[in-house]
């Protein structure tokens, strides 16, 4: 059993990079990882970390903050009902706050894929 959470921005960011580029069913085949920033470190402002894309369009922007991550839509999500308690009050603005909620962060991204 894990005893410890991951809760670090970074560590969180890329965890969400290792999944999007280690899956290639469904729609992740189309999907990549864009203008990383591997020196990107976490700030209170946020800084960005890297792009995700679906078909060369780009689907959302990852931004590193101290204890969480989060990612902005630059398009309307396909919210899975797994997922969305991550959502803010902006529905484009998801937030990941652990290494645990990558799962459910990936679960938004493949339903949104498919529908782009």
């Amino acid at each position: 059993m894990v005893e410890d959470a991951i809760t670090d921005g970074k560590r969180i960011a890329q965890l969400l990079a290792s999944e999007l580029t280690g899956l290639e069913t469904g729609p992740f085949d189309r999907v990549t990882v864009t203008d990383a920033d591997a020196e990107a470190m976490p700030s209170d402002s946020g800084t960005l970390a890297y792009r995700i894309s679906v078909a060369g369009s780009d689907l959302a922007a990852v931004t590193l903050y101290p204890e969480y991550v989060q990612l902005e839509f630059d398009v309307e999500p396909t919210v899975p009902e797994s997922a969305g308690e991550l959502l803010t009050e902006d529905p484009t603005v998801l937030t990941v706050t652990s290494g645990a909620e990558v799962k459910r962060a990936v679960d938004l991204l493949r339903a949104t894929a498919e529908q782009e």
